[in-house]
């Protein structure tokens, strides 16, 4: 890994983003694809962004403290996108804030996912974290485990 990420691994982020966090089976013929940008529905088949689904559950307090971290996860994985971005476009980045986000929308999908997983005994099959982990290991993890050196004046 250089010292900013690359138009590849931007890429790989941007294609992160339209992968669900996790998939529930409802019921048979009825899955439910939790993204980082909204809901999607088999049957009947419907797309909710997440500003309606918020809209729709009056707001972000109404949620349990599990579903509150699905958007700040969203947000730690923008972050992370625009961090990327900023090493290609603006050729300044820290891949060290990439990581490290990259790792905080990944420990939100897990406990988003622990929750229907566990409490609510669902079937829920977590994608993105999967898809995370492998981006960390891939492109982040050679910076986030031994640093960066230090700049020179």
């Amino acid at each position: 890994m250089s010292d900013r990420s690359g138009p590849i691994e931007l890429s790989v982020l941007i294609c992160g983003f339209f992968v669900p966090w996790l998939v529930l089976q409802n019921a048979p013929g009825d899955v439910t694809a939790v993204m980082a940008w909204g809901l999607v529905n088999t049957n009947p088949f419907s797309v909710f962004d997440l500003n309606a689904y918020l809209n729709a559950t009056q707001g972000f307090d109404s949620l349990p403290r599990a579903l509150q971290l699905w958007p700040i996860g969203a947000g730690f994985y923008v972050g992370a996108i625009v961090s990327a971005a900023s090493g290609v476009f603006l050729k300044r980045e820290d891949p060290r804030v990439t990581g490290s986000l990259l790792v905080l929308a990944t420990i939100a999908s897990l406990w988003l996912w622990s929750r229907f997983a566990f409490q609510t005994m669902m079937s829920a099959i977590p994608v993105a974290p999967i898809v995370f982990l492998f981006i960390l290991w891939w492109f982040y993890w050679p910076v986030l485990k031994n640093g960066m050196p230090a700049s020179q004046p």
